[in-house]
């Protein structure tokens, strides 16, 4: 039996492994390498893919879309009597005349056919007098006076004059009709009479009215 695990190399001086220790080292590299080699035969752990899923949609949240807006007799003369208000401040007298004109056809037409509610009707009452008022205001500036005179008549029409929130509005009618009538030269008592029912309607004196009141007078 050897004594000890090496033994001395003659050539180098070294000690040597001695034929056990040989079969020690020989055994333990062997399995390391066989360790290795499994180690190399082994599938990498493919990950599990992950799957983006989208979020459930809420029926309330999504954004629906815009409906147009239905066109109405109401819309139409709106927007003609818009038209005639933008012609008016720009000092298209003759452009805003016949815009107010067709707003007023437009009020007609749908009075006519009827089918409206009484919120309709109403509205479409105060887009013909406000669109008459302002006819009969480009027709003096024109120097339309019997048109004047016309456009202001259609207005105390639809709104007579009385006390009241649209007395301020109707003060303008009346002035505006006996401006075109003392244009025309009828100072009698059409235009007095207007103007002394405009005094007596404003809530403050207008100068402009108390002027045209003591033209016509005089």
């Amino acid at each position: 039996a050897d004594r000890s695990s090496h033994r001395s190399d003659p050539c180098c001086g070294r000690s040597m492994p001695s034929a056990k220790a040989w079969i020690l080292l020989s055994g333990a590299a062997a399995a390391s390498g066989l360790a290795m080699f499994m180690l190399s035969r082994r599938r990498p752990a493919v990950p599990t893919p992950v799957v983006e899923r989208a979020a459930p949609t809420d029926p309330a949240a999504a954004v629906a879309p815009a409906k147009a807006t239905p066109f109405t007799p109401i819309l139409l003369a709106e927007q003609l009597k818009q038209s005639g208000t933008t012609a008016l401040t720009a000092g298209k007298f003759d452009e805003a005349l016949i815009a107010y004109g067709e707003a007023i056809r437009s009020v007609d037409k749908a009075l006519e056919l009827g089918g409206l509610s009484t919120a309709d009707t109403d509205a479409l009452s105060t887009l013909k007098a406000a669109s008459a008022l302002n006819a009969a205001m480009a027709s003096l500036k024109l120097q339309l006076f019997s048109d004047a005179v016309k456009w202001s008549t259609v207005a105390l029409e639809v709104e007579p004059p009385a006390p009241g929130p649209g007395a301020a509005r109707s003060c303008k009618a009346l002035f505006r009709r006996a401006s075109g009538k003392v244009e025309l030269g009828e100072q009698g008592d059409g235009a007095l009479n207007d103007l002394r029912l405009a005094v007596a309607l404003s809530p403050k004196p207008d100068s402009a009215v108390l002027a045209l009141l003591a033209r016509a007078a005089g």
